[in-house]
């Protein structure tokens, strides 16, 4: 009867007093609530394993999940360079929303409650509606602080024989950047590359990704890397995967005219739109891929020549994986050989 009558009084207790952050942590843990919303698996929770953000456009892997000493765990999206607990995740989806709302949230998607219960909710959204929500935000604005060429930025291009002012054109140090009014500054060398207008790409070569430091970040995914400057006066534009290979072979076919273009997609995982590559299509007679001769490299090449109609080109397997790296790990002069065989072997 005691228990009947616990209950009974259990059940005449608002909800909104009922849930409460015991009530969610009593029937589901933390690492629940970040696999369900983020959409990954238990292996990236404690570990230094990467995934990409679903709430937003995220083409790279950029969060982590983090297991401090007393068991609580921390979500860090590095491109946002905040950080947030399970709770605090939804609250930043849903800023409107107080902390009981959020608490209603979880309860409702987790089924915690009966069902007849729900109509009784304040505040409740589909997970549709969060990502919906968050994706909303997510154009990026990235403002940069530049600062004076040292030598030490100067050297860091060297390596490439990138030295000229036409070489580095584009290409500027920064002191530190703003992602969307958040600040970020480093004690490592940093670089922003512009595309005309707003469109930036945020270039740090020395972090460390074992310490969750981004090493890219941009704004406008749809873009090529270098597509501001291409003049549509060869038959053949080569696409590339990053923009310091593009400065390279730039470099090469201004010194020895091979008869090409070049641009780059953001990033070897992320295909350039079909809308790009049909306009790009009515400029030149050829499109082809050139990107990384590593695995990963390769099999988007395949894919994305696939899906585009174009072809792709792989240079040995025996070579460092792009053309920036046998100019730094070779020399310039076999840069130059292994682009001449490729166009015209």
């Amino acid at each position: 009867m005691l228990f009947l009558f616990l209950l009974k009084f259990e059940n005449m207790i608002p909800i909104d007093q009922r849930i409460n952050k015991k009530f969610i942590l009593d029937n589901i843990t933390e690492a629940d609530i970040f696999c369900k919303y983020l959409n990954i698996d238990y292996t990236y929770i404690g570990t230094n394993k990467m995934f990409c953000n679903i709430l937003r456009n995220d083409p790279n892997p950029t969060c982590t999940i983090k297991i401090f000493p007393d068991g609580k765990l921390w979500f860090r999206d590095w491109a946002q360079t905040k950080g947030y607990d399970c709770f605090g995740l939804i609250q930043s989806i849903t800023p409107d929303c107080n902390f009981n709302q959020v608490l209603q949230i979880i309860a409702k998607h987790f089924s915690l409650l009966d069902g007849n219960e729900f109509t009784e909710y304040q505040y409740i959204l589909s997970k549709e509606q969060l990502i919906k929500l968050t994706q909303e935000k997510s154009k990026l604005d990235i403002k940069i602080k530049r600062t004076e060429w040292t030598k030490k930025h100067y050297d860091f291009w060297k390596q490439f024989n990138l030295t000229t002012k036409d070489d580095l054109a584009n290409i500027h140090p920064i002191k530190c950047y703003w992602y969307n009014d958040m600040k970020f500054q480093s004690d490592k060398i940093m670089f922003a590359y512009h595309f005309g207008d707003y469109n930036y790409k945020i270039y740090i070569p020395f972090a460390s990704k074992d310490k969750g430091e981004l090493k890219f970040l941009h704004n406008n995914s749809e873009i090529l890397q270098g597509e501001h400057e291409l003049q549509y006066n060869q038959d053949l534009l080569i696409l590339q995967s990053s923009y310091k290979d593009v400065k390279v072979l730039r470099k090469i076919e201004k010194e020895y005219t091979f008869g090409f273009e070049v641009a780059a997609t953001m990033s070897e995982t992320i295909k350039p739109t079909k809308k790009k590559i049909e306009f790009l299509k009515t400029k030149y007679k050829n499109i082809i891929l050139w990107y990384n001769n590593d695995k990963a490299g390769i099999e988007a090449m395949k894919q994305q020549s696939k899906d585009l109609g174009v072809d792709y080109i792989v240079h040995d397997l025996d070579l460092p994986k792009d053309i920036s790296d046998i100019v730094k790990e070779i020399n310039y002069e076999k840069a130059i050989e292994v682009t001449h065989n490729l166009i015209y072997g």
